[in-house]
Order: C-alpha cells, then sequence, then structure tokens
C-alpha cells in the first residue's frame, strides 16, 4: 500500500461504510432485543 491522500480518502470511505453497517447492525439487534423483551413482558402480564 502506498502513501497519499488518494489511498488515505479510499481508506477512509471503506472504513467509514463498514463503521456504519456495523451501527445499522447494531440498531437492528438492540431494536429486536426490545421487541423480544416487550413480548415477555406482555407474555408475563397476559398469563395467569
Amino acid at each position: 500500500m502506498g502513501g497519499g491522500l488518494g489511498d488515505l480518502l479510499i481508506w477512509n470511505s471503506v472504513l467509514g461504510s463498514l463503521a456504519g453497517q456495523v451501527k445499522a447492525v447494531a440498531v437492528l439487534q438492540s431494536v429486536h432485543g426490545l421487541g423480544a423483551f416487550i413480548r415477555e413482558q406482555r407474555h408475563k402480564w397476559t398469563v395467569r
């Protein structure tokens, strides 16, 4: 890998898109976990 501004910009775009994907996955997982938690709580309240 050579030095220079071009390589830096390429790395920034690659790392930026990777970070964006990781954030999206983390958000999806937390939303999914929250939904499961709410379903669990609702189940506890409805079943007597």
